[in-house]
């Protein structure tokens, strides 16, 4: 790059100082053969103008680029070469320049002999005198044609790297939404599976259940059925409809949608004393080992659900060493729960029971099933493929997680992991009381079950005990009974899932309206109930036995409800 205003002192100090009458530069000394060969040699198209901005003099590559001649250029004609839709602008700048004295810098197109216009970068710098008054000007045109066609080909290259990307991202997101739309299917491939499998699993026990209930009653009505036989039936009836309750309390462990009832327990105590039981279920040709720490853990959790989980898990551990080995029962306090089935760990403090055998193991296909319902590796008839999938539900409703580390042929382990509680967390159920004697003995019921046939049969049922019962079809009618006269009755009894009001917003404007009268509830299953708890209500499961509807309408009589709707 050229130092315009270096060069210019170096060319006045050849070609001597402009006169400064005229301001002109003697002809001679412009023709001089040292300053010429010079500013001909330089690169670029160089000129020298007077302060008002007449040019007098072009080196030969100015004349060379424009096929122009010195007599054609002087003045103004150097905008013969210019475009003509660009020139006004030009003029315009170098005209401010030349009266402010300020260097003009700017880039335009200048025609060549062959006709065509090319990009030229122009620099013009004043020349002053010893007074800083503005002499000369000395004026510079670089060629940027190839400068503005390599932008150019830049420009295009970004242009198509950026369509490229967009194309590019365009195939990763369809590639992405069809990789979505292939696991969608999957994913509803493997629940149509699972629900089949599932309602399979369901439809063989319960018509396995309805054959022996059928039977039963077909029996029943022979007219020659001996005494004997008749209870045998009656039995036979009342154990089936046992299995298929504890079936579909399963089902909904499984599933994570069982009411469950959180009390505050020893979980160290509690293991102790299923150890007997264990015991019973395990044979005498396994040893049981237990690891307890010496201190005691909490947890706020349904105790018998916690202690079928456990029976459950001792059990598959049995079978997996074929009647005989090693059983390990431990406990203690930890952290977290790791990672589990593409889920993050949690942290936070939790009691972990892990049931350990040193039996044939798993294999890895058989582990990743191992919580499915109705799935087992046990031969027919040797289980439901029920139990570990109901603590599987168990773990998960409790705020909980459940971990199975196996190898095929070195056993297999199974941690439990419970949400850790304060020793001072106290339990909202009723108290247990001993009742030698279930009969109704006058207590009066007010019943609310939209299911005819079920009404009518607790009422029957009922009233053969000794109870006092009122029936009312739904929550509405209920209240209107009560608005009559509250003091008639001892207790309230209303099914959970009935149209309009639920039979827990009707036990929670109980509680507020006669917060002295009990509310007992019941259901075969509500997703309320299990979502948001009882709210302190005791519930009745369906289908449930008269003795112990009359136990629990006993126990909510006896201790009532104090203004608080809390146990008195």
């Amino acid at each position: 790059m050229i130092d315009f205003e270096s060069f210019g002192d170096r060319y006045w100090q050849a070609v001597g100082a402009p006169s400064a009458l005229t301001g002109e530069v003697a002809p001679e000394t412009v023709n001089s053969e040292c300053v010429r060969a010079v500013a001909d040699y330089l690169p670029s198209l160089c000129w020298l103008a007077r302060a008002d901005g007449y040019i007098v003099w072009y080196n030969q590559r100015w004349h060379d680029y424009c096929g122009s001649t010195p007599q054609s250029m002087e003045g103004w004609g150097w905008q013969s070469v210019h475009d003509p839709e660009v020139l006004p602008k030009v003029v315009k700048r170098w005209t401010k320049c030349i009266s402010s004295g300020e260097p003009f810098e700017m880039t335009f197109p200048l025609r060549g002999a062959d006709g065509r216009f090319r990009p030229f970068l122009t620099r013009v710098v004043p020349l002053r005198d010893q007074h800083g008054v503005v002499q000369r000007w000395v004026g510079n045109n670089v060629d940027v044609s190839e400068q503005h066609r390599m932008e150019a080909e830049l420009r295009a290259a970004q242009k198509q790297l950026q369509e490229l990307n967009r194309s590019l991202e365009a195939r990763v997101e369809d590639r992405a939404r069809q990789h979505e739309a292939t696991q969608e299917q999957l994913r509803q491939s493997q629940k149509l599976e699972s629900v089949g499998q599932l309602t399979g699993g369901i439809a063989h026990d319960f018509n396995n259940f309805l054959t022996v209930i059928r039977g039963s009653v077909d029996l029943l009505r022979r007219e020659d059925l001996s005494a004997e036989k008749r209870m045998r039936y009656v039995e036979a009836i009342g154990s089936t409809a046992d299995r298929a309750a504890k079936l579909t309390s399963q089902l909904l462990a499984f599933a994570r949608r069982q009411s469950l009832r959180p009390t505050l327990f020893g979980v160290r105590a509690s293991l102790q004393e299923s150890v007997d039981m264990i015991s019973t279920l395990a044979g005498s040709r396994i040893v049981i080992n237990l690891e307890m720490p010496s201190d005691e853990y909490f947890v706020i959790s349904d105790r018998n659900q916690f202690e079928a989980a456990i029976i459950n898990m001792a059990v598959n551990a049995r079978d997996a060493m074929n009647g005989a080995g090693v059983l390990t029962i431990a406990m203690g306090p930890v952290s977290g729960i790791p990672a589990l089935r593409a889920h993050p760990p949690v942290v936070g403090d939790f009691v972990a029971i892990t049931i350990a055998d040193n039996g044939c193991g798993m294999t890895e296909e058989v582990r990743r099933m191992i919580f499915e319902p109705f799935f087992t590796s046990k031969r027919v008839g040797q289980g439901t493929g029920l139990g570990l999938s109901q603590v599987f539900g168990f773990a998960k409703q409790s705020g909980g997680d459940i971990r199975v580390d196996s190898k095929e042929g070195r056993g297999s382990t199974f941690t439990l992991y419970l949400p850790r509680a304060e020793r001072e967390v106290g339990a909202t159920s009723l108290p247990d009381v001993s009742l030698d004697n279930p009969e109704g003995k006058g207590i009066r019921v007010l019943i609310v079950e939209d299911n005819e046939l079920v009404g009518q049969f607790a009422v029957d049922a009922l009233r053969q005990l000794g109870y006092i019962c009122v029936i009312a079809e739904n929550a509405a009618s209920a209240l209107a009974e009560l608005q009559n006269d509250s003091s008639r009755f001892d207790i309230v009894f209303s099914d959970v899932v009935m149209p309009g009001m639920s039979g827990l917003e009707l036990g929670l404007e109980i509680r507020r309206l006669y917060p002295s009268l009990p509310v007992v509830l019941t259901s075969g299953y509500s997703h309320v109930l299990a979502q948001n708890g009882q709210h302190g209500f005791e519930l009745l499961h369906k289908p449930y036995s008269i003795d112990q509807l009359a136990r629990v309408f006993q126990k909510s009589a006896k201790w009532g409800r104090g203004t608080d709707g809390l146990p008195k």
